[in-house]
């Protein structure tokens, strides 16, 4: 695979991590903003979810990343 596809590819990888990204917030925003009680429990969950989603958008960034700067040596 060419590193520019490698790169595209990468990218691609992340796009619905970065979507939850913002799903996840509004969900947030609707838990914080109820007058409803919030079990610990539930907060621990979301929590839970949003440090693996994390985690896996840090993955693939840094393959996103290598493969750039593979581009980029190859460019010379």
């Amino acid at each position: 695979m060419s590193a520019p596809v490698a790169t595209w590819h990468a990218i691609a990888e992340m796009e619905t991590d970065v979507v939850n990204v913002g799903r996840w917030a509004r969900a947030l925003i609707s838990m914080g903003c109820s007058d409803n009680y919030i079990h610990p429990g539930a907060a621990f969950a979301v929590g839970e979810a949003l440090e693996r989603l994390g985690e896996g958008l840090e993955a693939k960034w840094n393959l996103a990343l290598d493969a750039a700067r593979e581009k980029g040596a190859t460019d010379d």
